[in-house]
């Protein structure tokens, strides 16, 4: 939550969300391939911010 189109999330808050979609895979709720996606990558909007964006690029499971 929160505006991050010039702040960088806490580090906890970026392992958070990596433990989260770990945890959703490990529990089978989550498939191992899908893919993350901000807004953006839907329609044109600045969510999730450039820096956090910046951030999803380099997870695995992001495609573009």
């Amino acid at each position: 939550m929160g505006n991050t189109m010039e702040w960088t999330p806490p580090p906890w808050a970026i392992m958070a969300a990596e433990s989260l979609l770990a945890g959703g895979v490990a529990k089978g709720i989550l498939h191992p391939n899908d893919e993350v996606k901000g807004h953006r990558n839907m329609q044109q909007m600045l969510s999730p911010g450039d820096r956090l964006f910046e951030i999803i690029q380099t997870w695995p499971r992001h495609r573009t």
